[in-house]
């Protein structure tokens, strides 16, 4: 019977670490380390981007927002835009991008930075907006990947 106990005993550790690997290798992916990050409020510094067209990082968003020449495009519905958005933002909803653009065409220049954000993580309208601009001839443009529940629950318990 000992026998027995021992076996199972020593198949429960290598289960245990088995499943604890598989955790590891699965929070290691870029898609998840963004997802902790944004909604964890991480900001681990191997972590500033996850790809040459988005950013994460909470920190390097606030280093953008220092940018003079930053121009924000809020690409959440103007509902959601007039209840509350980045400060300095331009309404550019997904759903009449072109209509955002016959407006806002005047101070928009081929060759300034341009951060897009949408509602969160999930949202595809700050990655729809992006490439719209970028399909126009806009060389710079990013999105913030968190979005802006994220930069609003950030700044809320900043503020506090």
């Amino acid at each position: 019977m000992q026998g027995f106990f021992s076996t199972f005993k020593f198949c429960l550790v290598i289960s245990i670490f088995s499943t604890l690997g598989m955790l590891v290798s699965i929070l290691a992916q870029p898609s998840r380390l963004e997802f902790l990050e944004c909604f964890l409020n991480l900001n681990p510094v191997w972590m500033r981007t996850v790809n040459s067209d988005s950013i994460t990082s909470r920190m390097t968003l606030q280093q953008m927002l220092k940018h003079e020449n930053l121009l924000i495009c809020d690409a959440r519905s103007l509902e959601k835009f007039e209840k509350d958005s980045i400060p300095g933002a331009i309404p550019f909803p997904s759903q009449s991008k072109d209509q955002a653009y016959a407006e806002y065409a005047g101070i928009m220049n081929l060759d300034q930075p341009i951060l897009v954000y949408g509602h969160d993580l999930l949202s595809e309208d700050s990655i729809e907006v992006s490439d719209y601009l970028k399909s126009l001839g806009f060389k710079r443009v990013l999105i913030y990947r968190c979005g802006f529940e994220s930069w609003r629950r950030v700044n809320r318990s900043e503020m506090r």
